[in-house]
């Protein structure tokens, strides 16, 4: 198994408690934040923690 990838989505989640406004992951998103945390050195075919992507400036 490899690393799991972390990315914040700029939204809130579907546990979305405090009733906060919501968007969608649309895939173009998701490819996006993909393309950000190989470029960021995610390597998910190596085993080990989490990568984190920061958010993005």
């Amino acid at each position: 198994m490899g690393r799991l990838r972390v990315a914040p989505a700029g939204q809130t989640g579907r546990r979305n408690w405090l009733g906060l406004p919501a968007g969608t992951v649309r895939p173009a998103l998701v490819a996006d934040a993909l393309r950000r945390a190989v470029a960021a050195g995610w390597r998910p075919e190596q085993a080990g923690a989490a990568f984190a992507l920061p958010e993005a400036a």
